[in-house]
C-alpha cells in the first residue's frame, strides 16, 4: 500500500517515483516524475500528485476545508456548496468548516467511488455543543436506505450510525462538549461494522445490508433538512478495504494535513529512456512567470486590490487572500513587466508572501504566518545538515529611484553683448526662450544642452537685453533610507533599486521602511532531513528546531519543502533562503536591466545626494530629495512592517510578526 498517487489529465496512473519541490514566492514549484514506459504522457498534460500520511489506495474523497470544500483526492468529487459557509481556525493551524445549523451544507452527486455497498471507511473530525438531533454525513435518498451519521440521536452528545433506516450502533453520550472528536466508521470484508470515537470502539455489528443508493453525498444535513450546527476539520471517505488500526491511529495522533494535494501543474519536458520516462513538471504558478503586464494603471488602490486584479485578469488562477490587510493605499501605480516580478515587489512592500497550489489557487498571506507548535530535534526526528549564514541579501542602506517627476520653472538672465552661453539650474526638457521680449526659435536662434544645462545663442544677446528661459525639467523620485542598528552590527550593505512604479514620496517611504526592516539581518538557512513523508507542514509555517551539537534552540520559518518518494524523505529549508549560482545570475541580469533603466530615466543623481530633509522613523532614517513645492507627509509604521527580535540566530519569535512601532514623523519638503 502506498501513500502517494499520481493523476495525469485527471486519470490515476502508475509511476516509479516523485520528487516535489515547493518554494513559495522564491520560485515556481516543480516536480520530477519517473513513469513506466507504458504510461502515456504528453507535454502540457495536467499533473496532480496526492500525498498522505496513510495509504490512499482506496481513497474516494478527502475534504480538508482549508478555506474551500474542494475534493483533494484527485477523483474530482466536486461538491455544490450552499451559501453562507464560513471557516474558522481549526485544530491544527489550518481551517475548519463552520455549519450554522439552519441552511449551510454541501453535497456531491452520486458516483461509483461513492458507492458504499461493500467495504468502506469514513473519518470525520468534528466538534459541536448543540443538543438536538442533526446529521453530519448522509448518502441516501430516504431514511430507509443508504447510510447516515447523526449526533444527539437519542441522547444529547451521542453519535449514531444509521444503515438502511436502522439505528444499528449508538455511542455513549457527552461528546457535545465543543471539543474535537474523531469519528471513524468501518465495514470489512466480513460485513463487520465498527464505530470508533477517538480511537475507542463504541460498538460493532455484522451488517450485510446492500447500501447501494443513487442518493447524493451530503455533508452538514440529511435529505429531510436536519442541519448540523458545529465545525468540521476534515472528512475522509474510502471505498474498499479499510486501513488498519495502526494507520487509523496516525489520523488521530498526527496533525491533519492542511492539504494532501501536494502538487498540481503541467508537463514541460519528457525524456524517454529504455526503462522509464522522466517527466519535468512546473506548477500552475508558471503562468505568473510567463505573463507580461503592459501598463495597467491603478489610482488610489491597495496593494491587495492591485495583486488580485492583476492575477485575476491575466491568469487562470483563483485569487485567495488570507490574514490581515496591509493598511496601505498606493496613490498611483502603473504595472509594467513580468507579473511575477511585480508580485515580488509588492510582497516586499507589504510583508506578504504568495504561492500557488494544486487547486489552481493563488494565495496571498502574511510572510510570518503561524507557529504550528512542532519541534524537530536533531538525531531524534530529523537530521540537521548545513547551517548557512548569508549576508548576500543584507541591506541597511537603500536608495530607490522612482518615476521621473517633471517640474516647471522660469529663469532670467541679462545679456552683455558678447556672452552666448547661459547656464541653467536644471537640464531642460522643453524650453521657451524670450530675448528682449522677442520669442526665439529653437535650433535657429539657440540650442539647448540638457545634459550640460546650457542655452547657447547663435548671436549674443544685446547688452542689457532681458532673457527669460521658461522650461520644464525632470528629476527622479529619490529616497534613501538607512538602518543604523544594522550598520553598527554588520557594516554598510548598500543597494540601489530602480522602481518606476513608485510615483510619489509617500509610497516610496513606505517601501523603504518595509524593505530595510525585512532585510536588515544576516540570513540564516538551515537544511533538515526528516526520514518520512512529513505532510503536516507548509511554506510559511514556523517550527522549533533544537540541535545541541550546533547550539541551536530556536524558532524558524519554513521557506521550502522537498518530498521524495519512494525514498520516503522530506527535506526542509528553514530560516531564509540560501541563494545558488542560478539565482545570483538572475540578480546580475536584473542589475543590467536596472542600469538600462537608469541610463534613460536618471539625469544626474549627484545633486540629490544632499537631501534637504532627513527624517528618523523608528530605526529607519529617511532622506528625500528637494522639490519645487511645499508638502507635509505624515508617516506612521503600518502594522505589516515586520521587525524580528535579535538573538544569536533564530529566536523565540523568529518569523513572527512583532508589535508595530509607534513612532510617527513628518516630512517637510520646500523649494
Amino acid at each position: 500500500m502506498v501513500n502517494v498517487a499520481l493523476f495525469i489529465d485527471d486519470v490515476k496512473k502508475s509511476f516509479v517515483s516523485t520528487f516535489i519541490v515547493k518554494e513559495g514566492d522564491r520560485a515556481i514549484d516543480e516536480a520530477d516524475v519517473v513513469l513506466p514506459p507504458s504510461v502515456d504522457v504528453s507535454t502540457n498534460a495536467k499533473i496532480v500528485i496526492i500525498q498522505d500520511m496513510v495509504p490512499i489506495n482506496n481513497l474516494s474523497a478527502i475534504y480538508n476545508f482549508n478555506e474551500s470544500v474542494i475534493d483533494e483526492s484527485g477523483h474530482l468529487n466536486a461538491p455544490t456548496a450552499s451559501a453562507g459557509l464560513t471557516y474558522i481556525d481549526g485544530q491544527w493551524n489550518g481551517k475548519a468548516l463552520a455549519f450554522n445549523g439552519t441552511s449551510t451544507y454541501f453535497e456531491v452527486n452520486d458516483k461509483a467511488n461513492l458507492n458504499f455497498s461493500g467495504e468502506f471507511e469514513m473519518f470525520v473530525w468534528v466538534k459541536w455543543a448543540s443538543t438536538t438531533k442533526q446529521y453530519l454525513i448522509t448518502k441516501r435518498t430516504s431514511t430507509s436506505n443508504g447510510l447516515g451519521i447523526s449526533v444527539n440521536h437519542t441522547t444529547a452528545g451521542d453519535i449514531a450510525l444509521e444503515l438502511n433506516g436502522t439505528n444499528l450502533i449508538s455511542s455513549s453520550a457527552g461528546f457535545n462538549d465543543n471539543s474535537n472528536h474523531l469519528i471513524r466508521v468501518t465495514r470489512d470484508s466480513a460485513n463487520l461494522v465498527t464505530l470508533y470515537i477517538d480511537k475507542v470502539s463504541k460498538g460493532t455489528a455484522t451488517i450485510a445490508h446492500d447500501l447501494t443508493t443513487s442518493g447524493k453525498l451530503r455533508v452538514g444535513r440529511d435529505e429531510a433538512n436536519l442541519y448540523f450546527l458545529g465545525f468540521m476539520d476534515s472528512v475522509r471517505l474510502y471505498k474498499g478495504t479499510p486501513v488498519d488500526d495502526l494507520y487509523a491511529e496516525k489520523v488521530y495522533n498526527n496533525r491533519n494535513p492542511r492539504t494532501v494535494m501536494k502538487f498540481g501543474g503541467r508537463v514541460t519536458k519528457i525524456k524517454k529512456e529504455i526503462v522509464s520516462k522522466k517527466v519535468k513538471c512546473f506548477s500552475f504558478g508558471k503562468e505568473l512567470a510567463e505573463v507580461e503586464i503592459r501598463g495597467d494603471q491603478f489610482d488610489n488602490q491597495t496593494p491587495e486590490y492591485i495583486i488580485e486584479s492583476l492575477v485575476t485578469n491575466n491568469t487562470t488562477l483563483t485569487f485567495v487572500r488570507r490574514g490581515i490587510l496591509s493598511g496601505m493605499t498606493l496613490r498611483k501605480f502603473v504595472a509594467v513587466g513580468k507579473l511575477i516580478d511585480i508580485l515580488r515587489d509588492f510582497t516586499s512592500l507589504t510583508g506578504h508572501i504568495f504561492y500557488t497550489n494544486g487547486n489552481k489557487e493563488f494565495v496571498l498571506e502574511p510572510e510570518k504566518h503561524t507557529n504550528i507548535g512542532v519541534t524537530f530535534t536533531h538525531g531524534v526526528n530529523c537530521v540537521a545538515n548545513d547551517t548557512v549564514f548569508d549576508d548576500t541579501q543584507l541591506v541597511n542602506d537603500l536608495i530607490i529611484l522612482g518615476e521621473n517627476l517633471r517640474y516647471h520653472t522660469i529663469e532670467t538672465f541679462t545679456g552683455d553683448g558678447s556672452n552666448k552661453v547661459f547656464t541653467l539650474n536644471d537640464g531642460s526638457v522643453s524650453t521657451r526662450v524670450l530675448s528682449a521680449s522677442s520669442e526665439q526659435s529653437p535650433e535657429i536662434d539657440y540650442d539647448v544642452d540638457s545634459t550640460g544645462k546650457t542655452i547657447t545663442f547663435t548671436t549674443a544677446p544685446a547688452n542689457g537685453a532681458s532673457i527669460s528661459v521658461d522650461y520644464e525639467y525632470e528629476r527622479p523620485l529619490y529616497i534613501r533610507g538607512t538602518r543604523q542598528d544594522s550598520i553598527t552590527a554588520n557594516g554598510v550593505h548598500a543597494k540601489k533599486l530602480i522602481m518606476p512604479w513608485i510615483k510619489n514620496r509617500f509610497d516610496g517611504i513606505r517601501f523603504v521602511q518595509s524593505y530595510l526592516n525585512r532585510y536588515k539581518d544576516i540570513r540564516v538557512n538551515i537544511k533538515i532531513d526528516i526520514p518520512t513523508l512529513y505532510n503536516s507542514i507548509a511554506e510559511n509555517d514556523i517550527i522549533h528546531l533544537t540541535n545541541s551539537v550546533k547550539n541551536i534552540d530556536s524558532d524558524f520559518v519554513i521557506k521550502g519543502i522537498t518530498w521524495e518518494y519512494p525514498k520516503s524523505l522530506t527535506k526542509v529549508d528553514l530560516g531564509e533562503y540560501s541563494f545558488d549560482f542560478l539565482e545570483i545570475d538572475q540578480q546580475i541580469t536584473q542589475k543590467i536591466h536596472d542600469l538600462e533603466d537608469a541610463m534613460t530615466s536618471n539625469k544626474d543623481i549627484r545633486e540629490f545626494e544632499s537631501p534637504e530633509e532627513t527624517l528618523v522613523i523608528g530605526n529607519v532614517v529617511i532622506q528625500l530629495s528637494p522639490e519645487e513645492f511645499t508638502e507635509t507627509l505624515n508617516i506612521a509604521h503600518p502594522t505589516v512592517i515586520i521587525d524580528k527580535n535579535d538573538n544569536n540566530y533564530g529566536s523565540g519569535t523568529y518569523g513572527s510578526k512583532g508589535a508595530p512601532l509607534k513612532q510617527t514623523g513628518s516630512v517637510y519638503v520646500s523649494g
